[in-house]
């Protein structure tokens, strides 16, 4: 029985890329990021992104920012979360900057295999061209 329970807890500690499952709740949720998400995704995305996506502040396993369990639910593209990690971001701007990058992995989803792929930075230059760095640059 112990042996069965290790297997399984080593098994999702893999599929979790390395990460116990403890360290998935290091994290807590913005208010204002979560908001700046709506914002955003009305503003930019034409709603389109998932509505209610919530946004934590955490250690982003040790990144400036990343989006969890980016996958194919039932037909429908899903993102879990995304985590800021504040260390890497240590002012409101850098933070929305690592929003915006992390929304148009959301937006761009399952359809390109590179993780920076054209589709990415397509996203990436149609915010700038919109003018949603402006005021964070």
């Amino acid at each position: 029985m112990r042996k069965k329970f290790l297997a399984v807890v080593l098994a999702v500690t893999i599929v979790l890329g390395g990460y116990p499952l403890f360290a998935q709740n290091e994290h807590k949720v913005s208010i204002a990021l979560t908001h700046q998400y709506q914002v955003y995704n009305d503003g930019y995305f034409d709603g389109k992104l998932p509505k209610t996506l919530l946004v934590y502040v955490g250690s982003a396993r040790g990144n400036a920012a990343i989006t969890v369990n980016i996958g194919n639910f039932n037909g429908l593209f899903e993102a879990e979360y995304i985590e800021i990690n504040p260390a890497e971001n240590p002012i409101r701007q850098e933070e929305y900057i690592s929003l915006l990058h992390e929304m148009c992995h959301v937006s761009v989803g399952l359809t390109e295999f590179e993780e920076h792929g054209p589709k990415w930075h397509q996203c990436m230059r149609t915010l700038a061209a919109e003018g949603a760095f402006d005021d964070l640059w």
